[in-house]
């Protein structure tokens, strides 16, 4: 079973290394097509077209750099951090969102998308809550042993 544990971290590894390779090449995608709206006429200005598609790639990117933090913190401490599994939601679906064209869309399509949103929201939220009331349960805690001392 030990050569199980070791293969799972081999695997982790390449992955990690894989996805820094993918969002590198996302990351210097990005930079060549801004330098390319930057220089083409007329000089300076960006189409609305190609501003959301800017922020599109843009969103991309800091997404796989959220998957990158997650895969490492997954090697290195064996848990899964759901509050930034759930941010990363939230940034994919606003990816979205900025995408879409609202005109071309069903109107079921779009309430599935507020019900996404919703529901990562309400969920980004409980994990927060629970976060922050489980650390100022360890902060007092502390104070109280710190106290009998």
């Amino acid at each position: 079973m030990r050569w199980l544990g070791r293969f799972e971290i081999v695997i982790n590894v390449i992955l990690l290394c894989m996805m820094a390779l993918i969002v590198t090449m996302s990351l210097v995608d990005l930079a060549f097509i801004v330098y390319d709206a930057i220089v083409a006429p007329p000089y300076g200005r960006i189409g609305v077209n190609t501003l959301v598609g800017l922020f599109s790639d843009f969103l991309l990117v800091l997404i796989g750099v959220e998957l990158l933090e997650t895969v490492r913190t997954y090697i290195q401490d064996k848990t899964i951090h759901v509050e930034v599994i759930v941010a990363v939601g939230l940034v994919a679906i606003t990816r979205k969102i900025i995408v879409l064209e609202p005109t071309h869309l069903e109107p079921l399509t779009m309430i599935g998308i507020a019900a996404i949103i919703l529901s990562l929201s309400a969920a980004f939220w409980i994990v927060h809550k629970v976060a922050r009331d489980n650390s100022e349960d360890r902060a007092e805690e502390e104070a109280d042993e710190g106290g009998t001392r």
